[in-house]
């Protein structure tokens, strides 16, 4: 991925640690909070270091198809293309204790053919024992995923990570959509769909319950 003058947007669930990562990495002091809506506008600042990249935080969300009006702010900066906001690459954040409600979000995403990577916020003490493949997720995917603690980490290896991310961030693959991963209707047209891979479900088990053709649906 090219990188002169790159936006990446953090993308995510509300309370998911975006404003905080946020902060951290651009030196901003935006309000962070654990309640849904605390950032309600597009955010964007430089990041610190040398890159100069943007980085813009997005209000969090369930779905890209989400009614509220801080929730249509992140369907805006994303689907439509000539958006002031519109990334170039897209930063999707999970914390690691709710992936199984973030990868639906996630794959929305990955739909649009966003160039993008995840970046799951280790906010437990014993990530290991939450069964977390990272190596295959990032397979299933077909985007990088890379883990840090927004907070303990240190700052030096934040700034490698996002630079790391933005460089290697790529679209999936296109294969054929299950049909019932449809999203809900939208005023703005989804595109040709790429696959939702939902194998990446499967990998996340137990932590997410598994895709089962007979259901043909997630079990959420």
């Amino acid at each position: 991925m090219a990188d002169e003058a790159l936006r990446i947007a953090l993308v995510g669930n509300p309370n998911c640690g975006k404003t905080t990562l946020f902060n951290r990495l651009t030196g901003s002091r935006g309000k962070v909070g654990n309640l849904p809506g605390v950032t309600v506008g597009a955010t964007s600042a430089r990041l610190r270091g040398t890159l100069g990249w943007e980085l813009v935080d997005l209000p969090g969300t369930y779905s890209l198809y989400a009614e509220a009006p801080d929730e249509q702010v992140t369907q805006q900066a994303l689907l439509d293309p000539v958006h002031r906001h519109r990334p170039d690459v897209v930063a999707l954040v999970l914390d690691s204790s709710q992936v199984r409600s973030g990868l639906f979000l996630v794959l929305q995403v990955l739909e649009w053919g966003i160039p993008s990577f995840v970046w799951i916020n280790d906010t437990v003490e014993d990530v290991e024992a939450l069964g977390i493949e990272v190596a295959q997720l990032s397979a299933q995917l077909g985007v990088p995923v890379l883990r840090a603690n927004f907070v303990q980490t240190p700052l030096t290896q934040l700034l490698q990570t996002v630079e790391s991310g933005g460089r290697t961030a790529c679209v999936p693959h296109t294969q054929a959509a299950p049909p019932d991963l449809a999203p809900p209707p939208s005023p703005i047209s989804p595109p040709s769909p790429i696959s939702p891979l939902a194998q990446a479900w499967n990998v996340l088990h137990p932590v997410c319950p598994p895709w089962t053709e007979a259901q043909g649906t997630f079990v959420l």
